[in-house]
């Protein structure tokens, strides 16, 4: 019997979000505050049964796991559950670079956060094959009257405002199904995250996103390749290849099938100017990989180290949930973004603009 949303009203609503890796499953049980920030009220772990990296194998099976993971964490942080947000991930990921452009007015004006809005949504508006959705869009940066390289063009002057945005893409039965098994455990969802990306907001020092870094999250069946370079994600890859391909049964390192790893990597984008790279998953926990790594690629190879925020109160396993806390952040850096309000003498001055622009 798969165990429904907790029905007492004199409970807290929250939403949890969810990270299904290769062994375990592990959730945070969450609250957005006034500010802006969220407030962690719980975390669980449990197995997780035919779920690999967010690939479910078994529908059946795999319900079972995640409603009694989010059970335990509905007890634990004594909150009533409704949305889960949860990482994902996919062989079939890829990140696609795109350009959009709009007209702001032939008279030139200021950029407001439509104008914004829309030159991302243009961007990002690809001609996608049925079986693939968009999960994220990342904005490399914006022009404006084919002046480039603008970090954020609100309030500049021009005609024309154009954005590159690196749009990610994954098979859509892979969220699909996922979203079944959240749904049939009794819960609404509320979205997906890519796994690797979400790491990344906890395994990454900011001087490293800015430097140039390639994060390589080595599971038992999937491995991803990501590229950070001045804080943007430059470039991504999935084979579904991993450990348990390169490993040999005395525990050692097969050379010749961990090139299979180094490929996934090789063929990202600008992979070979970065100055560090950082293994996670499976793999940041077996040294003979990530030495057999250092003798492939120049660049210094190592273990990813959680980065905890002061404010968290996390349980001794604080690694388990590196997952879900990136989910978060990146929950947080998607909410922040659309927060901000537009000076009505601003707001007025374009209106006017545009009326001059369609009557004269």
């Amino acid at each position: 019997m798969i165990p429904k949303i907790f029905k007492k009203n004199n409970r807290k609503t929250c939403f949890a979000v969810i990270d299904p890796g290769s062994y375990e499953i592990s959730a945070v049980a969450a609250e957005w505050g006034p500010n802006g920030e969220y407030c962690i009220h719980g975390t669980a772990r449990g197995d997780s049964r035919n779920i690999r990296k967010g690939i479910v194998t078994d529908a059946r099976v795999a319900t079972e796991s995640v409603a009694e993971v989010l059970s335990r964490l509905a007890e634990r942080s004594g909150c009533r559950i409704r949305e889960v947000y949860s990482g994902v991930s996919s062989p079939s990921i890829k990140l696609i670079p795109s350009h959009g452009m709009v007209l702001l007015s032939k008279y030139g004006r200021e950029v407001t956060e439509k104008d914004v809005r829309d030159s991302v949504r243009i961007a990002s508006a690809l001609r996608l094959p049925l079986d693939t959705e968009t999960i994220h869009r990342v904005v490399k940066g914006f022009s404006i009257d084919g002046e480039f390289g603008i970090k954020n063009p609100l309030d500049l002057d021009g005609v024309k405002l154009g954005a590159d945005v690196n749009v990610v893409t994954i098979n859509s039965s892979a969220l699909r199904n996922l979203a079944k098994c959240i749904s049939e455990a009794g819960y609404i969802p509320g979205g997906f995250i890519l796994s690797a990306h979400a790491l990344s907001r906890r395994m990454l020092r900011p001087e490293d996103r800015q430097c140039g870094v390639v994060l390589l999250d080595v599971c038992d069946r999937i491995t991803t390749a990501l590229y950070y370079k001045e804080d943007i994600l430059s470039g991504c890859k999935a084979v579904p290849n991993g450990l348990d391909e390169v490993m040999l049964p005395d525990g050692t390192i097969d050379e010749a099938r961990l090139l299979s790893i180094a490929g996934c990597v090789r063929t990202v984008p600008d992979w070979d100017k970065a100055t560090r790279m950082i293994v996670t998953g499976d793999g940041a926990m077996n040294e003979s990989l990530i030495e057999g790594l250092e003798k492939i690629f120049p660049c210094p190879v190592g273990a990813g180290t959680l980065l905890v925020k002061p404010f968290e109160e996390l349980p001794p396993e604080t690694i388990s949930y590196a997952g879900p806390l990136g989910i978060l952040d990146c929950l947080r850096e998607e909410k922040l973004s659309g927060s901000t309000g537009m000076n009505p003498i601003k707001a007025y001055w374009n209106r006017a603009m545009r009326f001059m622009e369609r009557y004269f």
